[in-house]
């Protein structure tokens, strides 16, 4: 299908940055219009790798619930109906699976019991989210694509 996500995007972004360099707009603006430019080339970088990323957390997260269910007696009813979700198609689905997983991820932490098989499931919970964070492609590191905003990075 074209234009493709990524094509519009892309589109969207040079409109930008020509309405940023063609006109005499006061310098407020034109920053704005930098920062919108930098956001949009942010998500230019990380659109195609995001319905593979959410694919794959979910398989990590299904597998983590699964093991966990043992302990978690409260969550296994909900964990065993996440188990038996058909196969996901399309990003919407992918994400809203994805949301589901977290919170029940979430909860999780708090219904493991506070002994020492708890604390290793709350440790395999955080192994999981700390490699979620490094490979989760909207997530950019890079301090010069931080958008500017006021003058200062956030």
């Amino acid at each position: 299908m074209h234009p493709t996500p990524c094509e519009q995007i892309q589109a969207a972004r040079q409109l930008i940055e020509r309405a940023q360099t063609g006109s005499e707009l006061p310098a407020e603006s034109v920053q704005l219009l930098a920062d919108a430019a930098r956001l949009l080339r942010r998500l230019e970088r990380s659109w195609p790798k995001r319905m593979p990323f959410l694919v794959d957390d979910n398989h990590r997260a299904l597998r983590l619930l699964e093991g966990l269910r043992p302990d978690l007696p409260s969550l296994a009813r909900e964990i065993s109906a996440a188990m038996e979700h058909p196969p996901v198609d399309g990003e919407e689905a992918a994400t809203d699976l994805n949301l589901g997983l977290q919170g029940l991820l979430a909860r999780a932490v708090h219904a493991l019991a506070d002994d020492a098989d708890g604390d290793k499931g709350r440790a395999r919970i955080a192994e999981h989210l700390r490699r979620r964070l490094a490979v989760n492609p909207a997530l950019n590191r890079d301090p010069v694509e931080r958008p500017v905003i006021g003058g200062e990075h956030r």
